[in-house]
């Protein structure tokens, strides 16, 4: 049987650099998007290069019915990566409820409701490899406008530890913590914000996209690494 990987947030810079990456190794893809839709159209003609099956699905991750209802689809996942994610800066003291809420929801819950009902599918099988994007914000890279965010990173490393407990022997579940990333989203940083933060970082550069989803097919089908926060950000210093 061919091997899978089920990917959230497919249609980010990330998200794509990985099924890029699992897709060369021959992986059936299973990606799912909330907002862009036209960025994983551009994405599924992109995967078009590789001999593998994708299927693509708008999902809420918010939402375990539409979860639920996409996995019925399969009787087997071998690699779970929680990469969706949702970030909104502003003011410590200006943040709105609901814009914080959003971001709980979003990291935290959604990330728990995949990885539970994919987890489900896995134990089943006896087998499978969860990854979780987490972020350097989830450990000591904090910021007052994010703190919702950062907030939401720690708790992806928290259930990280909990899920790789409860899934065990079968199942191997990890996090990996990147730092900054060129990608769209960094675009409009500040220029001299964006100068302070590669001065801190050993290798004087953000990481690329490519360089950040191989460190995720790596973590994913390594057959010994679990219950792991893996540092990925050019080495960091104050």
């Amino acid at each position: 049987m061919k091997r899978n990987v089920f990917i959230s947030g497919a249609s980010s810079d990330l998200g794509k650099e990985i099924a890029k990456v699992f897709a060369s190794h021959d992986y059936d893809l299973v990606l799912t998007y909330n907002t862009n839709k036209e960025s994983l159209e551009k994405l599924e003609k992109e995967l078009k290069e590789y001999n593998v099956q994708v299927d693509s699905y708008h999902l809420d991750i918010t939402n375990e019915e539409e979860i639920k209802d996409i996995l019925s689809n399969y009787s087997n996942i071998d690699i779970l990566i929680n990469n969706a994610a949702y970030t909104c800066d502003e003011d410590l003291f200006t943040k709105s409820v609901n814009s914080f809420k959003r971001v709980i929801d979003t990291n935290i819950l959604g990330t728990f409701l995949l990885t539970r009902n994919v987890g489900k599918i896995m134990l089943e099988n006896k087998n499978g490899s969860i990854v979780n994007i987490s972020s350097t914000n989830g450990i000591d890279t904090n910021y007052p406008e994010s703190i919702d965010y950062d907030a939401s990173k720690a708790a992806i490393n928290s259930m990280t530890l909990n899920f790789a407990d409860s899934f065990a022997p079968h199942v191997r579940v990890n996090s990996i913590c990147p730092g900054w990333i060129n990608t769209k989203i960094n675009e409009d940083l500040n220029p001299n914000f964006k100068e302070e933060q590669i001065k801190k970082i050993l290798l004087r550069r953000f990481a690329e996209p490519e360089e950040i989803a191989n460190t995720v097919y790596n973590i994913a089908t390594d057959t010994y690494i679990n219950k792991s926060i893996i540092r990925v950000d050019g080495g960091h210093h104050e």
